[in-house]
């Protein structure tokens, strides 16, 4: 009944591997996917497995179904051949072992564990071995490069310690291995006598596992160890140098295989506050932004402060603050100093005393560059002064383009010549080009108008409508303005047969360029009444009688003598000496002719 649990009991067996689940310890190489480096070249002791029951999947091979108490290890073949090999214990035990092959990495064969030595990727048994007996031997031929992994079972279920041995052969494994990695616990940082500390302790693993008067080689950078126990396990207690935030150390297994492990850790994000998000110069149209309190006691501990806070530019909540440029009022610009401070003895992490950190933050005044000017001007107008909204020095402020004089902070615009010009505004704060504004607005510049006119007179019978009012114009009447007045349709009177007098208004130029540039004038155009002359005809004169004046025999006129033109139409002979008269704008002819008399008469 030797080695039961190399038997297939069935489900008796199942059934207490169920019950005993709960109880396993799970020491280093318990598990096919925690195999311990090992090598055949070296004097190595390990502890074998107790307790424990094998899953059910691998391939033991010459084991059984099952088996009891594993420990599982691998190897690395670093020279081909056959290597020759005792596997024997310190108590006595009866020890039996499996070999599998072959993986590309240790990486390879875990992940095949749960059914390793069965064929394909899983590998196959190299070697096996369930002999009784204290000591076992085997030879296996390996491939350099390729990894192995070797399953040990302690039948006997005594405490002992498994010794490999290779006697003879032309391969070789790998020895230059960390058997166990080191591991260690990392303690917080803390304030001890005015130095920031760290200790690193439980320090254990490597090839002196098992030698609890073996050393540890200690290696430490951003500060010094100021104690520190050399054997396993081990503790390093490390004061930080002044300005120092992080540490590294390093600790060898002391053994010559170059075993070694790297705790890392850092004391800034305690007690190393710093403001992160600030800006040095800004200017005050600069948008929103936070600053924070980086690296500080968590929770937060301590305050922070400014040294003014005009217009409440700085919202403070805890370690956060965010800046508000826009509310600082005009010319309150600056320098401003937020300050952090916690208090002595705080907390374990900063009772070193009070700690304090300041930062600056300049602000500087904006000054808007923005101004108005009229959209046309007039040619000849007076100079228009440049003033901007803001309040910059004669230093900060520029006012350029064509016709633009700078005078310091302001500026003029002299309309001389005709045009459309860009006048600019820059305005640099307090020397910043990150401040610097620039407005610009466009300004056109037309020429002077003329708008005299002259007062026209026409008889009602040389009229027709539409009547030009351009006739009103002078020689220097600007033209392309507009008409107003009775009857005005654009530039024409729309005269409907009626005489009189008529006042026209005329307005040319451009009304947003100002008064200069806009001339109004009014005239009269008069349509007089075509005159109807009558007279009663003199009595028949006879030939050599004396000339007689016509006007005397008109009976209505309205014409003055010296616009009145007589004239003789009929047969017979004309009397030299009578005075003919001719109406002007209408010619007519007399109601009764003038004749020669009769002989008889």
């Amino acid at each position: 009944m030797r080695k039961l649990y190399k038997e297939h009991l069935g489900s008796f067996l199942l059934f207490g591997l169920l019950l005993s689940v709960s109880h396993w310890s799970m020491a280093q190489g318990a598990t096919c996917a925690a195999a311990t480096p090992v090598c055949f070249g070296a004097l190595t002791t390990f502890v074998a497995a107790t307790t424990g029951t094998g899953p059910v999947g691998p391939n033991y091979g010459c084991l059984g179904g099952l088996t009891n108490r594993q420990t599982w290890y691998q190897f690395e073949a670093t020279v081909s051949g056959t290597i020759n090999f005792t596997i024997s214990n310190s108590g006595g035990n009866d020890l039996d072992y499996v070999i599998y092959s072959s993986f590309a990495s240790p990486t390879a064969a875990a992940a095949v564990c749960g059914a390793i030595g069965t064929g394909g990727a899983n590998g196959t048994i190299l070697a096996c071995s369930a002999a009784s007996g204290p000591t076992e031997t085997g030879s296996i031929s390996v491939t350099a490069g390729q990894f192995y992994v070797m399953l040990v079972t302690n039948f006997t279920g005594t405490p002992t310690n498994i010794t490999f041995t290779q006697t003879s052969g032309a391969g070789s494994t790998e020895c230059d291995v960390c058997f166990k990695p080191i591991t260690a616990t990392v303690g917080s940082c803390a304030c001890a006598s005015g130095q920031k500390r760290v200790t690193i302790s439980n320090i254990q693993g490597g090839v002196p596992q098992d030698v609890p008067s073996a050393t540890y080689n200690y290696e430490v950078v951003g500060g010094t160890i100021v104690s520190s126990t050399a054997t396993a396990p081990g503790s390093v207690t490390i004061a930080l140098s002044p300005g120092e935030t992080t540490w590294l150390l390093q600790v060898d297994d002391g053994n010559g295989n170059f075993c070694h492990e790297s705790f890392t850790g850092s004391c800034g994000t305690i007690v190393e506050p710093e403001f992160v998000g600030l800006e040095a110069s800004i200017c005050q149209d600069h948008a929103p932004f936070t600053i924070s309190v980086a690296n500080a006691p968590s929770p937060f501990v301590g305050t922070v402060s400014a040294s003014s806070n005009p217009g409440g530019i700085f919202s403070i909540s805890g370690g956060t603050i965010t800046v508000t440029p826009a509310n600082l009022p005009s010319n309150s610009g600056g320098l401003f100093t937020l300050t952090y401070s916690i208090p002595a003895n705080t907390t374990t992490q900063t009772n070193c005393g009070a700690y304090s950190i300041s930062q600056q933050i300049e602000i500087l005044n904006y000054y808007d560059p923005a101004f108005t000017v009229p959209a046309v001007v007039c040619q000849g107008a007076a100079a228009i002064a440049l003033t901007a909204a803001g309040s910059p020095t004669a230093a900060q402020s520029l006012w350029s383009g064509p016709l633009v004089t700078d005078i310091g902070i302001n500026g003029t615009f002299d309309p001389t010549t005709v045009g459309t010009y860009t006048i600019e505004h820059t305005v640099n704060a307090e020397g910043s080009a990150e401040c610097r504004n620039t407005y610009s607005q466009t300004i056109t510049v037309v020429p002077q108008v003329d708008a005299t006119l002259q007062d026209q007179t026409y008889c009602s019978d040389n009229v027709l409508a539409p009547i030009n009012l351009d006739a009103l114009f002078t020689s220097t009447t600007t033209s392309g303005g507009s008409w107003s007045g009775p009857n005005v349709v654009g530039g024409s009177f729309m005269w409907n047969g009626t005489p009189g007098s008529f006042v026209f208004t005329y307005t040319v130029g451009n009304a947003t360029a100002g008064g200069n540039c806009v001339a109004t004038n009014s005239a009269t155009l008069t349509i007089n009444s075509a005159p109807t002359p009558s007279f009663t005809p003199p009595s028949p004169l006879c030939v050599g009688s004396s000339a007689i004046n016509l006007n005397a025999f008109l009976t209505s006129s309205p014409l003055v003598v010296s616009s009145r033109t007589w004239s003789l139409l009929g047969v017979g002979t004309i009397v030299p000496l009578l005075v003919f008269i001719r109406l002007p704008l209408r010619a007519w002819v007399a109601q009764r002719a003038l004749r020669s008399p009769k002989p008889s008469e």
